[in-house]
């Protein structure tokens, strides 16, 4: 009887996002979702154009990272928006945005504090946003 191989749980985590993928885009084809506003680039913004700190935001929405930390950026908008401005970019269609700040995988993030600029690849919990918000205004 030889070793049996099962399936790694990398090549099941591949196929769930291969699927989710598949399903959202057949969501968007039938239920007929119009994008074209994320088209622009930026498509949305929020918060104060004259704060120190600004955001540059890349998601898209096949991306579930994206989906879940939307909302929550919108809520910090809301809540800090006096202090930081964020735009938001969808890399599908922004493409010269995101070639300029090395934008690879999504959702990613520009941190830009008076001319200081750094890139953050990947999730960012609200509470740790915050901490950032914090750090780099004073509006804690």
């Amino acid at each position: 009887m030889g070793v049996q191989k099962g399936v790694s749980p990398f090549s099941r985590v591949m196929v769930a996002i291969l699927v989710w993928v598949a399903v959202l885009a057949s969501l968007y084809a039938v239920i007929g979702i119009d994008d074209t506003d994320r088209q622009n680039c930026p498509y949305k913004s929020g918060g104060n154009p004259n704060a120190s700190l600004r955001i540059a935001y890349f998601g898209n929405p096949f991306c579930i990272w994206c989906l879940i930390l939307e909302p929550k950026l919108e809520r910090l908008v809301e809540q800090k928006g006096r202090s930081f401005y964020i735009q938001y970019f969808d890399d599908r269609y922004c493409v010269n945005e995101a070639e300029a700040f090395g934008v690879q995988a999504v959702p990613f993030f520009v941190f830009n504090k008076s001319g200081v600029i750094t890139p953050h690849a990947g999730y960012i919990e609200e509470s740790d946003m915050r901490s950032i918000i914090c750090q780099e205004t004073g509006d804690c």
